[in-house]
């Protein structure tokens, strides 16, 4: 298993203000594996003449994500 560690930060705003409110609001966020892993898989694949063959591949386990979200919303407030 390896290390991870993210943030997530939002900010909107609000219309209407009355009781009722709408929202608009954006969040970003980013996720960090702060280890990386090369992984070593063996298999057999089949040929087109059906013979065999060994193949070996080597894969990096591990990666940084970046996203980004438009939020739409609606809140009542009953006070």
């Amino acid at each position: 298993m390896l290390p991870f560690a993210g943030a997530r930060l939002g900010v909107s705003y609000l219309f209407i203000r009355s009781k009722n409110h709408m929202e608009l609001g954006l969040m970003g966020l980013y996720e960090d594996d702060l280890g990386r892993k090369d992984v070593r898989v063996d298999y057999w694949e089949d040929t087109w003449n059906g013979e065999p063959i060994d193949l070996t591949a080597t894969h990096t386990v591990g990666t940084s994500r970046f996203g980004a979200l438009l939020t739409l919303g609606y809140t009542r407030d009953f006070i």
